[in-house]
């Protein structure tokens, strides 16, 4: 009795602590501007996914979500700008998780699509209320392709992908190559021009 009375206290000292948060459903056909997935498309959707959240997350963005929701002044800078971001995350919860999908003929969830669990933990419940909104726009915005930050990190995931391409693209025209100079002389389309040689 005396452990029960002692947590009940405990808990009583505690400030009350409010959460509030959001599912979103990440659309394929938003994402990437066609509904069947390619090959390693799942990969490409997670990546996708912490795109969104690195997006959502960074220094500027949270600056914004605090100026905005008042929690900071325009002229906040440094390692105060630093130290407040890094409380701001650790109120924050954004995670790529299996989202239920509302079965539109039944009305319930069975389907699970991969979407983002948004949460925001305060003290005072119009701040978690408020800055929870604030995360699910700048969620929508980034999957949508807008703000600046957005954009910069779709330029930099396209300019990695069209490298990788040209790598790949690079390797292969020199295994054909190699395989044509191995070959030569039984490739039916080599085999003049070998014989010449």
């Amino acid at each position: 009795a005396g452990t029960l009375l002692a947590g009940m206290l405990v808990i009583l000292s505690l400030p009350d602590k409010y959460i509030s948060g959001a599912k979103i459903l990440i659309e394929r056909q938003d994402t990437f501007g066609q509904t069947e997935l390619p090959a390693g498309g799942g990969e490409i959707v997670d990546r996708r996914l912490q795109l969104i959240i690195s997006t959502v997350q960074s220094t500027d963005s949270i600056k914004a979500m605090l100026v905005e929701n008042g929690l900071a002044t325009q002229d906040i800078s440094g390692e105060v700008l630093e130290e407040a971001a890094e409380d701001f995350r650790r109120q924050t919860e954004l995670t790529v998780d299996n989202v239920p999908v509302i079965n539109q003929y039944t009305g319930k969830s069975g389907m699970y699509a991969q979407g983002i669990d948004i949460a925001f933990e305060d003290e005072d419940p119009q701040v978690a209320f408020d800055v929870a909104q604030s995360l699910t726009k700048r969620v929508l915005d980034a999957n949508r392709g807008k703000g600046e930050s957005a954009v910069e990190f779709q330029r930099e995931f396209l300019a990695k992908q069209h490298e990788a391409a040209r790598a790949r693209l690079a390797a292969v025209r020199e295994e054909i190559g190699q395989l044509k100079n191995e070959n030569a002389l039984y490739l039916a389309g080599l085999q003049t021009l070998a014989i010449r040689r």
